[in-house]
């Protein structure tokens, strides 16, 4: 922002060409990535460090940049007159630290009882799973296994068929590209470690892995939500407006959307995992879970964490409860329009077009509402369980699948890619 005054009082006249829409989306979005790998970073090793040996370390480069950039502003502005010195002076917005959030949302037994928690943040944690069912675990093991290398086989195809086939360089394929690469992530956060927990005794995690775990798991399911809404906006554009669909989703504003999808996961993130961790737990490690869960590690707390948990239900309202409503709408809309054809060629035809992104949201969303409605008994948490499973290797499983099989543009690419590997390399007879 410093630099966005420093061009509008000392180069009024270049504003616009240097400060250009697309140069202002790539600020923002390497601010929210520095952001989130900084607040994931110093909240842990903040929590690690001792009070005798403060060791949160000085970030001098942006201070610097701004004073730099107020200097020169400084010089064009005492040269002149007194009213154009008060316009120019009073661009400039007061600039205040990220820090007060914490501050502000932490209550004072939370924040002056960090000390308590270093036990957490040295020992790390204990996942409980389902280690009180021990034939079960290698049922699990023994099953999860394969599904997660089918997971990340089928996304990976679907990825690089999507890229390298110029058939699917379309919005829906550049949506469905992300979507795959998104539950790649999303199996990989946690799939790995539980399967490794699974066969062996050890079920511990550090503070600093919990803590990334936790950062990967709210970043990815943010960007799926908001994803999920923009395809149902591209099946809107489809199916109600299809003439004016190269126009309503030009290359330049698929970008966008997606750049905002991920914007808004990091922005999820970076605010909800170092406010997490930060929560006193008294010596607690025993997360009654098998990964390093938002609503878990928020139960363990030995403080008042009413703040946190409001906060968290304004994020799920807004990454969650918004873009479902976006959907919906988008559906209302196509039913109407496929209600209004004549053609029954037509109507299948639509429905066809959107009964994949149907299928897989139905999916993501089925299992979110269903497990956050649960009460809070033993049982409930044991399908909680295997509804966080579920939606991290069950749907990034059949979501390949559903639009393989559902889709003949993607089968078709699928038999040119095959057909110019047995071409590349002939088998011998």
């Amino acid at each position: 922002m410093s630099l966005d005054r420093f061009v509008a009082i000392c180069h009024p006249l270049r504003y616009p060409a240097v400060l250009r829409a697309g140069l202002c989306l790539r600020l923002a979005a390497a601010s929210g990535a520095v952001g989130f790998g900084h607040s994931v970073w110093l909240s842990t090793l903040t929590l690690r460090c001792r009070s005798a040996a403060p060791c949160d370390p000085p970030l001098s480069l942006p201070p610097t940049l701004v004073l730099r950039s107020y200097a020169c502003i400084a010089p064009p502005s005492s040269e002149a007159v007194c009213k154009g010195r008060r316009k120019a002076l009073g661009r400039e917005a007061p600039i205040s630290s990220g820090d007060a959030l914490m501050a502000r949302l932490l209550p004072d037994e939370v924040t002056g009882s960090l000390e308590e928690s270093n036990g957490s943040a040295e020992d790390g944690f204990f996942l409980v799973g389902f280690s009180d069912r021990p034939q079960l675990e290698t049922v699990l093991f023994a099953v999860n296994l394969p599904l997660y290398v089918v997971a990340v086989l089928g996304n990976s195809t679907i990825i690089l068929v999507c890229v390298l086939d110029p058939g699917l360089h379309t919005p829906m394929y550049f949506f469905l590209a992300n979507l795959s690469f998104l539950d790649l992530c999303f199996s990989t956060s946690c799939i790995p470690q539980m399967l490794v927990h699974l066969r062996g005794p050890a079920k511990t995690i550090s503070f600093a892995g919990c803590a990334v775990q936790l950062s990967s798991f709210l970043t990815v399911g943010g960007v799926e939500c908001i994803l999920l809404a923009v395809m149902a906006y591209d099946r809107y554009a489809a199916v109600c407006r299809p003439l004016r669909y190269a126009v309503l989703l030009r290359p330049s504003l698929c970008f966008r959307l997606v750049a905002v999808a991920w914007g808004s996961g990091l922005l999820n993130a970076g605010v909800m995992s170092p406010l997490t961790m930060a929560l006193p737990r008294c010596g607690r490690r025993r997360v009654p879970h098998f990964l390093c869960e938002m609503p878990a590690l928020i139960k363990m707390a030995c403080a008042d964490a009413r703040a946190v948990e409001l906060l968290a239900f304004a994020f799920a309202v807004l990454i969650v409860l918004l873009p479902l409503a976006l959907i919906l709408a988008s559906y209302g809309h196509i039913a109407a329009a496929v209600l209004r054809m004549r053609s029954a060629a037509g109507r299948w035809k639509a429905l066809n077009t959107c009964s994949s992104h149907l299928a897989v949201v139905s999916l993501f969303y089925g299992s979110i509402i269903y497990m956050y409605m649960q009460p809070g008994n033993s049982s409930s948490q044991d399908r909680g369980k295997f509804l966080t499973l579920f939606y991290n290797l069950g749907a990034p499983v059949l979501n390949p699948l559903i639009y393989t099989l559902r889709n003949q543009e993607v089968k078709a690419a699928l038999r040119r890619a095959l057909g110019r590997q047995q071409k590349r390399f002939p088998l011998s007879s």
